[in-house]
């Protein structure tokens, strides 16, 4: 009876503890810190950090929404957590989801920055009249912002009137500082299914940017309104709009988008890669490959004259016009034509109806020099075209290997093929890998850059500017190994996906075939052996077309 009654004191305790570690949030004002030991944080109405407090969020503090409630920022709110504790964003009900962070006025009611960092930011879902239709997760107008080294996912802009969208985040005359997340598989029913800017010039940094949507226009980011941000280092893949821009739509304005994957993406009308529309952006030492659209595969330019420079523009693809590039004029009044400048680009492998690498509308003529072009005097161009010199029809000769096929070979006529005067351009002092941009690649005891995004046997950087967003590794750790009842496989993939598990026995014959979806970058498969003889076995994991494998052994 006695150790009855200590267990029954110790169940109490255990309660007590369970009962006391959750705090229970009530609409109005918030501000002071929400500790980790009160975590989680149960949100049950509408919350505001006034103008003039600040609320502290420690690392490992879950925040979950009880209902579709706001949570606004007119102070300031310091959410950092850390690489082992993150903070957590969530909501009890999905499909109902929340309101997202609303950061308001905090610049003209001078209130310091705001701060994200090591976040994970789920289920927004905004809906309704503006603003209260823009930003699943995040919306900022005249606010200071940082997001930095968050996970940004499964987020939604709904429906609405005027402009709305941003399915992750919307920026609207705020220049926010958004670098080295991963914001993935959000959704705008109207324009920039990851992010959209409006009278705003972000520094976007670093972040990878995949399997996001947009019913119409920047499946991956969308500039509006004279928006000039900076898109730099980033890797832009898998990203969908029915209209324009599957990866980037530009109107108006004139961003750097620099040094960048830009990366099988899709567009309903034009600009698989990019669209630009009365834009003079500048479009340098990106890699904008195996992109899909109506026209434009790669790059599509309406009543717009960028500089493209330093690009490698290969295997995309348009189902109209314009495999690579796709050049038409706009009406605004009188009509707007596109001469784009490109100057020392790759634009090879793509296919598409008129002009497989480039084809221009009547009246419009890009400026072409230190061009690799494949059949630049056949079907490669159509339309109009300024030869400017020094272009070229050979095979760049890509290393079609390892992590950067896309790279020169030393053979590559494109080594040291570019032009040997830069001043007064636009030329970064790096390439796509951080490498230095000018480089002697053929030994000639002359430094002249490349032709393409990439240097030919440079040297790493080492600066800001070369630190480029790692491209995402696919990895299997099968532990323990030798393994006795069960064994577990560690998987790294580099978005969201669909694994394939095999294992075989040393004759051939299969002895266990799963499947799994990995929703998070790290995913853990436990698999049971007992059925399985002791010995040696081989191990197959497949994930997006990439194979590994390895041997197993059953004790």
């Amino acid at each position: 009876m006695q150790k009855y009654r200590l267990w029954v004191v110790m169940l109490c305790w255990v309660l007590g503890i369970t009962a006391a570690a959750q705090t229970f949030i009530e609409a109005g004002d918030v501000s002071g810190s929400w500790t980790k030991h009160g975590s989680p944080y149960i949100i049950n109405g509408a919350i505001t950090i006034p103008s003039g407090s600040e609320l502290i969020i420690e690392p490992g503090v879950m925040i979950s929404f009880a209902g579709h409630y706001k949570f606004v920022v007119m102070g300031k709110l310091s959410a950092i957590g850390n690489e082992t504790d993150s903070i957590i964003f969530t909501v009890n009900d999905p499909k109902q989801g929340w309101h997202g962070l609303r950061f308001l006025n905090t610049v003209t009611a001078e209130q310091d920055t705001s701060r994200l960092q090591f976040c994970r930011i789920e289920f927004g879902r905004v809906f309704g009249d503006c603003p209260d239709n823009r930003g699943g997760a995040i919306y900022a107008e005249l606010a200071r912002l940082n997001i930095n080294n968050c996970l940004i996912r499964y987020n939604r802009a709904v429906s609405g009137a005027a402009d709305w969208g941003g399915g992750a985040i919307y920026c609207e005359k705020t220049n926010a500082v958004i670098t080295d997340n991963l914001i993935t598989m959000n959704y705008s029913g109207h324009d920039g299914g990851g992010i959209y800017c409006s009278f705003s010039n972000p520094k976007i940094i670093r972040n990878t940017i995949t399997n996001n949507q947009a019913a119409y226009r920047g499946g991956g980011i969308a500039a509006f309104s004279f928006s000039s941000p900076v898109i730099q280092n980033n890797i832009i893949n898998k990203n969908t709009a029915a209209d324009h821009g599957g990866g980037i739509n530009i109107s108006g304005g004139n961003p750097l988008v620099q040094h960048n994957y830009i990366e099988e993406n899709q567009a309903g009308a034009g600009g698989g890669g990019i669209s630009c529309y009365l834009s003079n952006a500048r479009i340098i030492n990106n890699q904008i490959v195996s992109n899909t659209a109506g026209s434009g595969g790669a790059l599509d330019f309406r009543g717009s004259s960028p500089s493209v420079f330093a690009n490698t523009v290969c295997n995309n693809q348009a189902t109209g016009n314009g495999g690579g590039i796709s050049n038409s004029f706009e009406m605004v009044g009188v009509p707007v034509y596109s001469n784009p400048v490109l100057t020392s680009n790759i634009i090879f492998y793509n296919a598409g109806g008129q002009g497989s690498q480039i084809w221009s509308a009547s009246g419009c003529e890009p400026f072409v020099s230190y061009c690799a072009i494949e059949d630049m005097n056949g079907e490669g161009i159509s339309g109009g075209m300024n030869d400017s010199g020094a272009n070229t029809d050979q095979s760049p000769m890509f290393i079609s290997l390892g992590e950067n096929p896309w790279a020169l070979s030393s053979n590559s006529p494109c080594v040291d093929a570019g032009p040997a005067e830069l001043s007064g351009t636009f030329w970064p002092a790096c390439d796509l890998g951080g490498c230095v941009r000018v480089w002697d690649g053929n030994g000639d005891q002359l430094a002249v850059i490349d032709i393409g995004a990439w240097e030919f046997g440079s040297q790493s950087l080492g600066t800001e500017e070369a630190n480029p967003a790692k491209k995402g590794v696919f990895s299997c750790i099968p532990c323990p190994n030798p393994a006795g009842e069960s064994i577990s496989f560690l998987i790294n993939t580099p978005q969201p996906g669909e694994i394939y598990i095999v294992i075989t026995l040393t004759d051939g014959r299969i002895f266990l075939k799963t499947s799994a979806y990995v929703s998070e970058e790290d995913h853990r498969q436990i698999i049971s052996l007992s059925r399985l003889p002791t010995g040696v076995y081989i191990y197959e994991v497949y994930y997006m077309g990439h194979r590994l494998s390895g041997r197993l052994v059953h004790l």
